[in-house]
This record gives structure tokens, sequence and C-alpha cells, in this order.
């Protein structure tokens, strides 16, 4: 069983891209992946990542498994995770509201990614 995990824009220079191996009825939290890229990766990753007053994942950054986003609301984060898994890890975002609202227009719902070769529309 596998689970595949790819860090985008900044984070791509600490995750890049890795793949967790686990074993048959082995399971595994979003959470609990999280926290085992902390140990692997380091305390940059920790510091960029996690609130270090309550250890949670920062408001900022962006946790979507199979292109759903699953960082907010934090119950989320409990997410189990299944053999074939794409987990993606996006640093913030600038820009927000519409053009109408005088914003860049570009704002996460409309957010589209390149993956793999094919387009997949992210929230």
């Amino acid at each position: 069983m596998s689970i595949r995990v790819k860090g985008y824009v900044t984070f791509r220079t600490l995750v890049g891209e890795r793949k967790f191996e686990l074993q048959e009825g082995q399971k595994l939290s979003l959470q609990e992946l999280l926290a085992s890229l902390g140990a692997e990766i380091g305390p940059e990753f920790q510091e960029k990542v996690f609130d270090p007053t309550t250890g949670e994942v920062r408001a900022h950054v962006s946790v979507l498994v199979n292109g759903k986003q699953c960082t907010h609301p934090a119950d989320r984060m409990g997410t189990e995770l299944k053999d074939g898994d794409e987990v993606a890890i996006f640093p913030p975002m600038a820009g927000g509201g519409s053009l109408r609202e005088g914003g860049s227009g570009v704002c996460p719902q409309s957010l589209v990614m390149m993956n793999s070769g094919r387009i997949s529309k992210l929230l």
C-alpha cells in the first residue's frame, strides 16, 4: 500500500515527491503522515507547517488529499489515508478576491494545477 506526497511552490525543495509504503492493514492518518514528514525532514519543515503553540497545521498552509482540502477544519487532519492517495502540501497563496472586488482574480477556489499531465481543479 502506498501514499504519494508532493510539496508545491516553496515546499517543493523541502518535501519534493515522496512515497510512503504501508504494510497491509496498517493505518495512517493525515496528521500522522505530516508528523512523520516533520521527523524525517527536520526543523525547517516543522516550523513552516506546524504552529509551535498548538501543534496544529498553520492556518495558511493547505494540505489536500486527492485534490480535496483537508487542513480546515482541523478535524479533517484525522482523515485516514488509503492506498493510492495523493497528498499535496501548499504554502500560503497570495492574491484573493475577484477582479470585481479589486483583487488579483486569484483565489484558492479557482486554483488549477498541472499534475502528471492532467489538469486537476483543487478545492
